[in-house]
């Protein structure tokens, strides 16, 4: 998908301005908190080697994102951010985390109605180095899980560049990279992996319901790959590599 003559003209003459004017207001009245979130982004970018750790002895954090768009390098932000955190063995988990983002330009009637947000939530949301610093926090030495991770950890890298943040480059792994490794040559989207994998069918384009979907989906996928006698990340993109 690509975005059309348009939005890319839209964004040049009126939203790059428009944003790069709230962003730079903002952070000088919240210079404290946005060098907290600068902070704990290059933390995050740390990577502890989980390569050889049994996925048992992992903590996983799956989120969804909903966005006005598909085009963050082109004005499009986050509305909400949904999460839930878990491990293999399902000791003392999920915790969840939901959070309603306010962006600079109010998304259109579409994108509400389809995400179910009213515009007053999302003006009372927080803005999107707010909820990062809490999502960062929440996410705090655990894997990340997405559907598909090349889209919301790339959306999240995108967004915090044009805030001026540091590179968000989390350890990452991508659901639907792994279903399609499990289930080669078939639809592995999250509504039909939600129907062949059996579970229940919550609403779909609110963050934490397709968190809580993915995150289930996500568990059942590592259970096979547990029958296959992959227990480590690095056995896992060792069996890629070699499928290919």
């Amino acid at each position: 998908m690509e975005a059309s003559v348009l939005q890319i003209f839209r964004y040049l003459l009126l939203d790059w301005h428009r944003f790069n004017h709230h962003k730079n207001l903002w952070i000088l009245r919240n210079r404290k908190q946005f060098s907290q979130v600068a902070d704990k982004m290059l933390r995050a970018g740390k990577r502890t080697d989980f390569e050889n750790v049994p996925f048992h002895d992992l903590s996983f954090t799956v989120f969804d994102l909903e966005t006005t768009g598909f085009f963050p390098k082109i004005g499009d932000e986050v509305i909400s951010i949904g999460a839930v955190k878990i491990n293999l063995n399902h000791i003392s988990f999920p915790e969840q985390f939901y959070e309603v983002v306010r962006p600079v330009k109010m998304p259109s009637k579409q994108i509400r109605e389809l995400t179910g947000l009213s515009a007053s939530q999302i003006k009372s949301g927080k803005p999107f180095p707010s909820a990062m610093l809490n999502f960062l926090d929440f996410s705090r030495h655990t894997i990340l899980v997405a559907h598909p991770a090349s889209f919301d950890v790339h959306f999240l890298y995108e967004l915090a560049k044009r805030w001026g943040l540091p590179p968000y480059l989390p350890r990452a792994v991508d659901s639907y990279e792994l279903a399609n490794y499990i289930f080669p040559g078939e639809k592995n989207s999250l509504d039909q992996l939600i129907l062949k994998l059996e579970v229940e069918n919550k609403l779909r384009h609110h963050a934490l319901n397709d968190a809580f979907m993915t995150a289930e989906i996500f568990s059942k996928l590592m259970d096979e790959l547990k029958n296959r006698g992959i227990h480590t990340l690095k056995e896992y993109k060792e069996a890629r590599a070699h499928k290919k």
